[in-house]
């Protein structure tokens, strides 16, 4: 019987690696083959090699032997699997040879090796979920913002303490658990907050801050005492709250606010009580003092030279 003399090259049609929960290391391989100058038709033994060069260089992984590999109009398609350790670095090319299904005579390689492209590599993902080395993946150091990641918008899970990187878009529900004092969530920079936020706590912002949340609020009696008070600053909230109101011309209606702390280029809003009469109405003017005092001045609208102890509350911004 004479022996066919299989020429041609291999034109790769397709090369993919299916992912999922079972995934192994083999891929899908498909090629067409010339007998000739047809297609090849009929049952051939086919052997696949790969290496670490288009020419020469070192065989990578097993030999991937497929006798009695049906082809029809020279198509043919199979699957390859030359073992765990095969993607692992650098550049691959298989190398294919072929013989007529049966022949006693050594397989023929055809032309010159192709070079696998980087989807067989995602079976190194396999094990990416109990990945031992992940800390030496280089991508993943580099990237210093999630948005530099194609999918950040994917992004999801829980916020693991200390090892947070900054600007990860987050999809779902953020909590934050103290574990001690002086613990807890911090935001620097810029936030956007869609939706709905629930705060189970005091909100507190640096004293140098001239916006945001208020940096003292208190309730002022007649006779100066602080009936309850919040310190945006520390976050005191059991009077006096770091602070401290005095009158220093006597129960005379002025009161003379100290803070703790700087109120140079802040905002004062005052609004007076109605306590001592129904009837009457009260206003208050306040000044500054810079940079450690506020002055509030209380007294009664139909006499508004005068002024008269009564009850105020103070919000410091």
């Amino acid at each position: 019987m004479k022996v066919k003399r299989i020429t041609g090259v291999p034109v790769l049609l397709l090369l993919v690696c299916a992912l999922s929960i079972g995934q192994t290391t083999a891929f899908n391989f498909q090629g067409r083959l010339n007998d000739g100058s047809s297609p090849a038709n009929g049952r051939y033994d086919l052997q696949f090699k790969l290496f670490d060069s288009i020419t020469g260089g070192s065989q990578v992984g097993t030999t991937v032997d497929r006798p009695n590999l049906l082809l029809i109009n020279g198509v043919f398609s199979t699957t390859l699997d030359f073992g765990s350790s095969a993607f692992t670095a650098g550049d691959r090319f298989v190398e294919i040879s072929v013989r007529p299904n049966g022949s006693p005579n050594a397989h023929v390689v055809l032309g010159a090796r192709q070079q696998i492209l980087s989807v067989p590599f995602a079976v190194r993902s396999a094990n990416a979920t109990s990945a031992d080395t992940a800390s030496n993946a280089a991508n993943a150091q580099n990237a210093q913002f999630s948005e530099e990641a194609t999918n950040a918008n994917r992004l999801g899970g829980e916020l693991a303490g200390e090892f947070v990187r900054r600007n990860v878009p987050v999809l779902g529900t953020v909590t934050a658990t103290i574990l001690a004092a002086n613990q807890g969530l911090s935001v620097q920079g810029s936030a956007s907050l869609q939706g709905n936020v629930s705060v189970g706590g005091r909100i507190t912002q640096p004293l140098i801050s001239s916006y945001g949340v208020p940096k003292a609020m208190l309730e002022v009696n007649e006779d100066a005492g602080i009936n309850r008070c919040y310190n945006g600053v520390t976050g005191d909230s059991t009077p006096p709250c770091g602070f401290t109101v005095t009158q220093p011309g006597g129960p005379v209606g002025v009161y003379r606010i100290s803070f703790g702390f700087s109120v140079a280029d802040r905002f004062a809003q005052i609004t007076p009580g109605n306590l001592q009469s129904p009837y009457r109405n009260w206003g208050a003017n306040y000044r500054f003092i810079a940079p450690d005092f506020l002055e509030v001045f209380c007294f009664r609208v139909e006499s508004p030279n005068d002024t008269f102890t009564n009850r105020f509350i103070v919000i410091l911004y």
